[in-house]
């Protein structure tokens, strides 16, 4: 069986053991964490390259996405600005979601005689901003 460079077989079952073993939410692969970050922003619309600079540099190229964000320079500028806000905000969103997600996912079990993940027995805690999933005594 061949190695990769970190030492591990490189087999699904090697790296899903890493990621349910660690405790560490860093402890996923970047690139697919990034991907899927990356994947969500397109969605919403956010994930232009040309977000990415300043809307005078996006001014200056003058470009098709620079001329579809209104009709003058203004309108433009404003649009582009509350779109770069847009994106920072929903960069940080997206990616405490999908670390919550992953974190829960991690607290399954697999039940191999039934084929099934098992949720756990006590539900996940959360800050006070998710207090809906916090359980009341």
């Amino acid at each position: 069986m061949n190695s990769n460079s970190s030492g591990s077989s490189g087999s699904p079952l090697s790296l899903s053991s890493h990621l349910r073993d660690s405790s560490d939410a860093l402890s996923r692969p970047t690139w697919l964490f990034n991907s899927q970050v990356d994947f969500i922003l397109d969605a919403f619309g956010l994930f232009a390259d040309e977000l990415l600079l300043s809307a005078a540099e996006c001014a200056r190229q003058a470009n098709s996405y620079w001329h579809t964000l209104g009709e003058n320079g203004q309108q433009r500028t404003k649009r582009f600005d509350s779109m770069v806000q847009a994106r920072f905000t929903w960069n940080g969103n997206i990616r405490s979601a999908l670390t919550r997600a992953l974190g829960d996912l991690r607290a399954y079990s697999f039940k191999p005689e039934k084929n099934e993940l098992v949720p756990p027995s006590w539900p996940p805690i959360r800050s006070r901003s998710y207090s809906l999933f916090i359980p009341n005594d």
